[in-house]
């Protein structure tokens, strides 16, 4: 069903396609208790029998005949007019008959319909549509079930249905509607639905509105619809849901072309200005148009923002796989790095443990050379002790060379010269007494002591003199070795911060 802007407007597009499909309750009428049935059966005989007739006296079907639908403007404002009922005659055939519009509770079916005027005679199908007229079906009950607990409920039913308890309610789909008018001086018209005309929509009652608009009547026109089926539902507590049992006449036959209807105002106007008219008809076009044009607009700018939506999709996948690919490659790098530091780092420590053993190798050798060094040196000092005649052993000397140990190897050889010296002036000394031997040897002595003088004045420069006492033998040694003794321990031995 088409929607139009004005109810577009007015939110009414999802209860106008809800109520595409109708149910109204009508007061069922059997075939064989009262005098509506008299008048179908008379109905019948007449026009229908065959037709009605074929099935009959089956004792496992349960026979009933009512009126489906009636021409006319009902208790809803919904009106049937003529044609459209008409139209629609035939289409309940075959279909189905449930209780209370519930199709998984199928208890029978319709089997034929046929028409009968507002006096019960049937009305001939090569008729004249008539103005007022109902629409009446044949259906049966199943009585025959299997189960016994269904069949029990089926006994019941038809029970209540003669009784009167139960209505049988007309189900219908309709595909459009117009609108029916009834003005404040009683004429009647329709107005089709349309672009212009939508606004009534919501002053319609079956869409919540009061059913009136500007002083004027408004119902609504069921277009194309069809019959569904029919379905018994229990009578109901308010006498007003039976819907047909009131229905008013309309007349739909109206052909005043003049009958103009606005949003503002409704009139009834045969002499209207064709100027005006046509101007109307003009703009109405031109707006219809450019409702057509917009409505393009709206759809050709969702299709573009699809594409944009698409596109922005399709760049954001793009430039995910690309940052994906580049992550991959960088830790693949950073992978091969890691490998080549973890190997890296392995050739260092190893590197590192040959490195260790060659120093503790070279920290050995270079301890065994200063040994070496050490000994070597002791054993160069002891010989030149020995050569300057020390009067020591060998413990002696070997003590006597540690605790020189300080003095570097200049400053030791002053040293010997000193003890050299020492012993020379001491041997002098014996010596002045006695007769020198020959001249040669004495010379030579001479030249000895001078030499040595030299030496020890070198060694004692700034330092005080060392004279050698002129009394005995042992007192003059040890003199000397006292005063060389001092002159050490001044001169090359090295001293703390206290003198020591």
């Amino acid at each position: 069903m088409q929607i139009y802007r004005y109810e577009h407007k007015n939110g009414l597009k999802d209860i106008i396609l809800k109520n595409s499909s109708l149910a109204y309750s009508q007061q069922l009428t059997l075939t064989d208790n009262n005098e509506t049935a008299l008048k179908l059966a008379l109905a019948n005989a007449s026009s229908l029998d065959e037709a009605n007739a074929t099935n009959k006296g089956q004792f496992d079907l349960y026979y009933l005949d009512s009126i489906l639908a009636s021409t006319g403007w009902n208790d809803n404002d919904d009106v049937f007019v003529p044609e459209e009922i008409w139209a629609a005659r035939t289409t309940p055939e075959d279909k189905p008959l449930n209780i209370e519009h519930n199709q998984s509770e199928i208890i029978g079916h319709i089997t034929g319909t046929y028409v009968i005027d507002k006096d019960g005679h049937a009305v001939a199908e090569d008729t004249d549509i008539p103005q007022d007229f109902h629409v009446v079906t044949s259906a049966v009950i199943y009585k025959w079930w299997r189960d016994k607990t269904k069949r029990d409920e089926i006994e019941t039913l038809i029970a209540e249905v003669k009784e009167g308890d139960w209505f049988v309610s007309m189900e219908c789909l309709l595909a459009n509607f117009d609108y029916a008018v009834i003005t404040p001086e009683g004429k009647h018209h329709v107005v089709a639905r349309s672009e212009d005309t939508a606004f009534l929509t919501k002053h319609l009652r079956v869409y919540g509105g009061t059913g009136s608009y500007d002083g004027c009547k408004v119902g609504r026109v069921l277009r194309d619809f069809v019959f569904s089926g029919k379905g018994l539902v229990r009578k109901p507590a308010n006498p007003d849901s039976v819907i047909f049992a009131n229905m008013k006449s309309f007349d739909a036959s109206s052909k005043e072309d003049s009958f103009v209807i606005t949003q503002k105002t409704m009139e009834v106007d045969s002499m209207a200005d064709e100027a005006n008219v046509q101007k109307v008809a003009e703009l109405q076009s031109q707006l219809s148009q450019a409702q057509k044009d917009y409505d393009g607009v709206l759809a050709r700018l969702a299709e573009l923002d699809a594409e944009k939506v698409e596109a922005d999709k399709k760049a954001l996948n793009d430039s995910i796989s690309e940052r994906d690919a580049e992550i991959k490659t960088l830790t693949e790098a950073g992978e091969a790095v890691k490998a080549e530091l973890v190997e890296a780092n392995e050739k260092i420590s190893k590197h590192d443990e040959k490195l260790a053993e060659a120093k503790k190798r070279s920290d050995e050798a270079e301890e065994k050379l200063g040994e070496i060094q050490v000994k070597a040196r002791n054993d160069s000092r002891t010989a030149q002790l020995r050569a300057a005649n020390v009067d020591m052993d060998d413990k002696e000397l070997t003590a006597m060379v540690a605790s020189l140990d300080k003095l570097d190897d200049d400053a030791f050889a002053k040293v010997t010269a000193l003890v050299k010296i020492t012993k020379s002036a001491v041997k002098s000394d014996d010596d002045s007494s006695t007769t020198s031997d020959s001249d040669d040897d004495s010379s030579q002595d001479d030249a000895d002591v001078n030499a040595d003088a030299t030496v020890l004045e070198d060694a004692q420069a700034g330092t005080t003199d060392v004279a050698l006492a002129t009394s005995s033998d042992g007192d003059k040694l040890e003199e000397a070795q006292a005063k060389l003794s001092n002159f050490i321990d001044n001169n090359y031995l090295t001293k703390d911060d206290s003198g020591k």
